[in-house]
């Protein structure tokens, strides 16, 4: 967990993700991405820590967590 206190400057970038295909097509998305900003604190809530899974064969799992910084809420 971080927890060295210092005053962060977070800076935001406005991001354009664009994909052509091979006849042309393309798509595009836009996003912010913030740098500069405080570590996440992350807390899986999926799998126990005692859970055994076995080797050697495909296995899916469900995966959740938990995460938080401080610049923005919990999801």
């Amino acid at each position: 967990m971080y927890s060295r206190r210092r005053q962060v400057f977070v800076t935001t970038y406005p991001v354009t993700l664009t994909v052509t295909d091979d006849i042309g097509q393309s798509s595009s998305t836009e996003l912010i991405v913030s740098v500069n900003n405080t570590p996440p604190e992350v807390e899986i809530t999926s799998i126990p820590d005692e859970a055994l899974y076995p080797v050697g064969i495909d296995t899916t799992y469900v995966l959740t967590a938990s995460v938080t910084d401080g610049e923005h809420q919990a999801n």
